[in-house]
């Protein structure tokens, strides 16, 4: 689950996909993923609920990713 964060943290730093996009799906706060963005707050110091939310979301890109879905 954590190298899914990661990798959404990434693709958000690469600007694949926003702060804004990630939490209208997922229903995390912006602000909770701009300290994760930006290093000033821990995976590991998401809730369960968030970081399953994170995790899943990231699965579904890279899904869409897989199929050759732009997204």
């Amino acid at each position: 689950m954590r190298e899914n964060i990661d990798g959404l943290i990434e693709m958000m730093n690469d600007q694949f996909v926003t702060a804004y996009t990630v939490s209208k799906v997922t229903g995390v706060s912006q602000y909770q993923l701009s300290l994760l963005k930006n290093g000033k707050s821990k995976v590991g110091n998401l809730s369960l609920d968030s970081a399953e939310k994170l995790s899943a979301f990231y699965e579904e890109i890279q899904k869409d990713i897989e199929e050759g879905n732009v997204y």
